[in-house]
């Protein structure tokens, strides 16, 4: 395990149960975002509410979905 900056113990290998949370975030996060509904920076409440997970881990996942996007913004045109 390596160490975060906060001091938490975080597993480098993530179990089945822990990717299939993750996809299934990643999911809702997709259809947040074509909902329109929020600015995805301020979408942690929407999935802290909608898993029942802490803010830190919300944020975790929020900042990984957000990593799965080009950073040039190719996909959004601009």
């Amino acid at each position: 395990m390596r160490q975060s900056k906060f001091h938490r113990d975080i597993p480098n290998d993530m179990t089945i149960r822990e990717r299939y949370e993750e996809n299934t975030i990643f999911d809702f996060l997709d259809e947040l975002r074509k909902s329109g509904k929020t600015n995805m920076f301020e979408a942690v409440p929407f999935i802290v509410e909608r898993f029942t997970i802490t803010k830190y881990e919300a944020q975790r996942h929020l900042v990984k979905w957000m990593e799965t996007f080009p950073r040039d913004g190719a996909e959004c045109g601009l």
